[in-house]
């Protein structure tokens, strides 16, 4: 499903992880929201957390796309959607 720079990218994010926290009982909620513009549901952040990874990604970003979101998911992060969705499950299903 990844391609193999995602593949990369999601194993070097988990490697930090681990040394971050080894006990792998960080509690992390990624809050976004889901609001459609001329048909293209934009993923905006809610939460501290998902502001921090917006600023990481660079530039002038405002939202986030379904990889990105894959992504942060793939790396063991809980992604919740609101208001329109419950999880990312029901997002990526639309795909």
């Amino acid at each position: 499903m990844h391609n193999k720079t995602t593949e990369q990218l999601i194993t070097g994010l988990n490697k930090i992880r681990a040394k971050i926290n080894p006990e792998n009982d960080w509690q992390f909620q990624f809050i976004v929201e889901a609001r459609s513009n001329y048909g293209r549901t934009l993923f905006y952040p809610v939460n501290d957390r998902a502001e921090i990874f917006l600023r990481l990604l660079g530039g002038n970003k405002k939202t986030f796309t379904k990889q990105e979101l894959r992504i942060v998911d793939a790396v063991g992060y809980e992604v919740i959607i609101k208001p329109n969705y419950a999880d990312l499950e029901e997002v990526l299903a639309n795909d």
